[in-house]
């Protein structure tokens, strides 16, 4: 029976790390580098940053969760959606009415991606790795939501004006 000789246990020791690195290496790899942003972050959106934010950004996400056809579909309609939530909420005279509308409709934008994102993120996060979940690119997500919320707030303040003068 043969030992082994400190230079073949140096070897296989050296051989075995690389092996776990390597691993590591193609696990991360594996990991998708544009993940989208949580349900309950495009909620925040829209409940922080205005109906059109979170629209936009809603849209976006369906991009990052590979499915451009929605986020087009989203994207599209908040071109009538904003409009129409910025003049009901002028109508209606009710104080805190533009809270109460980004909350329903931040709940609406929630729930409906809930499914997807979950789907995306069983078959490309748990099934790669046992750490939790963390979204990238926030400062994206903020950015967008910045400037869509002051959009909002000129188109707001036009629309605003345009009422009152008639």
């Amino acid at each position: 029976m043969k030992t082994k000789t400190s230079s073949q246990r140096a070897r296989f020791a050296h051989s075995k790390q690389n092996t776990t690195a390597t691993m590591q290496k193609t696990m991360g790899s594996e990991l998708p580098a544009d993940r989208p942003w949580t349900p309950a972050q495009i909620f925040l959106v829209t409940f922080l940053f205005g109906i059109l934010a979170g629209i936009v950004c809603f849209a976006l996400n369906y991009g990052r969760l590979k499915e451009p056809k929605k986020g087009l579909f989203w994207a599209a309609s908040s071109l009538v959606i904003t409009p129409l939530t910025m003049v009901l909420c002028l109508q209606a005279n009710i104080p805190m009415i533009g809270f109460a509308m980004s909350l329903l409709f931040g709940l609406f934008l929630m729930l409906l991606q809930q499914p997807t994102f979950e789907s995306w993120k069983e078959a490309k996060w748990n099934s790669i790795t046992n750490e939790p979940y963390k979204p990238n690119e926030l400062l994206k997500l903020f950015a967008v939501s910045i400037a869509c919320c002051i959009f909002q707030l000129l188109g707001g303040l036009a629309l605003a004006a345009s009422m009152s003068i008639r």
